[in-house]
């Protein structure tokens, strides 16, 4: 089966039959700082289907969907006017589990923070995101920092981080978003803090996106 007919096999399953369209009804919202820039990242999110849409600043590319299987469809243009679906796989997303992340090893020693954070009125889940924190150290460079995840979120991070192992040029605009193989699937970062810089989750919300996906071949 060719890769053209497996993306349309597959996106079956990413809009709905009647309109072709795809609805997520959720949205992580990130804020960040670094020393020279601040920024938001908004990520739509779908929990039955688990799927995770990016829509990037891109003149090519119009939107990136992750599905749970690792599966990143972008829809876009093709440099011909013609629209387009094409497909990239990463295979970490549907890898075995990490239970009881994080490891210290001998790159990275973990140290767990007393206090965790709370990301108050989550209307989406009804009730507050917990936020467990560590302090990572590295073990090979002098340097440290802060990062928070939350397992009150119904969502495969791994997805999330996925975004940034694509090939190209399309990736999240916080590179720091990564933690494959560092915190399980089921933890999802909400906050990192170190000199130079800041992540924070300010809120997972009902707040719907619908995208027409009927004009990508």
């Amino acid at each position: 089966m060719s890769v053209k007919s497996c993306i349309a096999i597959t996106l079956i399953f990413i809009v709905t039959k009647s309109t072709q369209d795809a609805v997520f009804t959720h949205a992580l919202i990130y804020q960040y700082e670094t020393l020279t820039e601040k920024g938001e990242l908004w990520l739509y999110h779908n929990p039955k289907t688990g799927n995770i849409l990016f829509v990037p600043e891109d003149e090519m590319i119009d939107y990136v969907i992750a599905d749970t299987l690792g599966n990143y469809y972008f829809f876009g243009d093709n440099g011909h006017g013609e629209k387009v679906a094409t497909l990239q796989q990463i295979d970490w997303v549907t890898g075995e589990l990490h239970e009881n992340s994080p490891k210290s090893d001998h790159l990275i020693t973990f140290e767990p923070i007393a206090e965790n954070k709370v990301i108050k009125n989550a209307e989406a889940i009804n009730q507050n995101i917990i936020c467990k924190g560590f302090k990572m150290i590295y073990n090979k460079t002098a340097g440290q920092q802060n990062i928070f995840f939350t397992e009150n979120i119904p969502i495969n991070s791994y997805q999330v981080y996925g975004f940034n192992r694509l090939q190209g040029d399309i990736r999240l605009p916080i590179p720091q978003l990564d933690m494959i193989g560092i915190l399980s699937e089921k933890q999802l970062v909400t906050h990192i803090e170190s000199d130079v810089f800041k992540l924070e989750l300010v809120a997972y919300e009902y707040n719907p996106y619908q995208i027409i996906l009927k004009k990508y071949k």
